[in-house]
C-alpha cells in the first residue's frame, strides 16, 4: 500500500485544486519536498503528513483508502460504504452527490433500523415454549 501512497497524495492535492507549491506552503515544507512525497521517492514522517492532510482537507482514511484503490486491480469493496460516509467528506464528490449519497444512506439505515427492531418487537411478542419437562402455565 505504501508504494501508492505518494501517487494518493498527488490525486487528492490536485482533487483540491491546490498546485504543489501552494500545498507544500500550506503544510509548513518545501516544494521539493513535497514532489519526493508525491513521486514515492520518500514516505512522509508522520507529523508531515498529518500537516500535509490537513492543507488539503482531507482525512487520513481518504488517503489510505485512495492508495489501497490505486493498488487494487480493479474497483471492489475493501472498505464497507459506511466506512468512508464516516470518514467525512469525499474529496471526489461535488457537495450535491455527497449530500444525496448521504441522504439515500440514512434512509437506508433507516429502513434496515425499522425492519431489526420490527423483528425483534415480533419476536419478543411470541410466547415462549415451556422448557422440557415442565408444565406451561
Amino acid at each position: 500500500m505504501f508504494e501508492h501512497l505518494g501517487a494518493a497524495l498527488r490525486l487528492l492535492r490536485e482533487q483540491a485544486g491546490l498546485s504543489q507549491t501552494r500545498a507544500a506552503r500550506e503544510a509548513g515544507m518545501g516544494k521539493s519536498q513535497l514532489s519526493k512525497y508525491e513521486t514515492g521517492r520518500e514516505l512522509p514522517k508522520l507529523d508531515s503528513l498529518a500537516r500535509l492532510l490537513q492543507a488539503l482537507g482531507v482525512q487520513p482514511l481518504w488517503l489510505f483508502y485512495v492508495a489501497n484503490v490505486l493498488g487494487s486491480p480493479g474497483p471492489g469493496d475493501s472498505l464497507p460504504a459506511h466506512a468512508l460516509l464516516q470518514a467525512g467528506t469525499s474529496p471526489f464528490l461535488h457537495p450535491e452527490e455527497e449530500a444525496a449519497f448521504r441522504s439515500l444512506f440514512d434512509q437506508l439505515l433507516g429502513f434496515y433500523r425499522h425492519s431489526i427492531e420490527a423483528r425483534v418487537l415480533a419476536a419478543a411478542r411470541k410466547p415462549t415454549a415451556a422448557p422440557p419437562g415442565t408444565a406451561a402455565s
